[in-house]
């Protein structure tokens, strides 16, 4: 609150200053077959770092990826960050075309 009354910036511009990854915003998508889904993610990425603690995450040096099943709908939740905005938007973009074919 200092800070902010400080500077006379929001909170908002505060953290955009001292972000570090570029994010994709949850990412929703509707499917079938969930299970289907993380089993062929996560033979795709399998030279990542997994972690199944609440659906999947794969990271890498340079970017993650999360994906998690709704427990109320038929849908997954996509969350990817990346250190750049271009890395960021190549590999939403892979994943997405992968998820989807």
């Amino acid at each position: 609150m200092n800070l902010m009354a400080g500077s006379g910036k929001k909170l908002s511009e505060l953290v955009d200053s001292v972000r570090l990854y570029a994010h994709s915003g949850e990412i929703n998508m509707e499917v079938s077959d969930t299970d289907a889904i993380f089993a062929k993610v996560k033979a795709a990425y399998a030279d990542g770092k997994l972690s199944e603690l609440d659906g999947i995450k794969i990271e890498y040096h340079d970017w993650w990826l999360s994906l998690r099943a709704s427990n109320t709908e038929p849908m997954l939740r996509l969350n990817l960050e990346a250190l750049t905005a271009e890395l960021m938007e190549q590999k939403r973009d892979e994943v997405l075309e992968f998820i989807r074919s």
